[in-house]
């Protein structure tokens, strides 16, 4: 079965959260999964709008490749 999943990689709020929340929600009900990783943001911050285990945080660009390759392993490895 294919799998459709949606990467956010962002350095800012949403100008909107609950708008944001509930697009992931819609999301998610349809069978997509939701990912997020910000970019100079606090854990807590991501969090609040992805959830706990699907944000991850970062400070520098140069880590966004081994944190997205995390972020889907985490997936994958839940998958299998």
């Amino acid at each position: 079965m294919a799998r459709r999943c949606v990467v956010v990689i962002t350095d800012g709020q949403p100008d909107d959260s609950v708008a944001a929340r509930d697009i992931i929600a819609r999301c998610r009900q349809s069978g997509i999964e939701v990912v997020g990783l910000g970019i100079g943001l606090s854990l807590s911050q991501l969090q609040a709008v992805f959830g706990a285990a699907e944000a991850q945080a970062i400070n520098h660009i140069h880590d966004v490749a081994p944190a997205l390759f995390d972020l889907l392993a985490q997936r994958l490895t839940v998958a299998a």
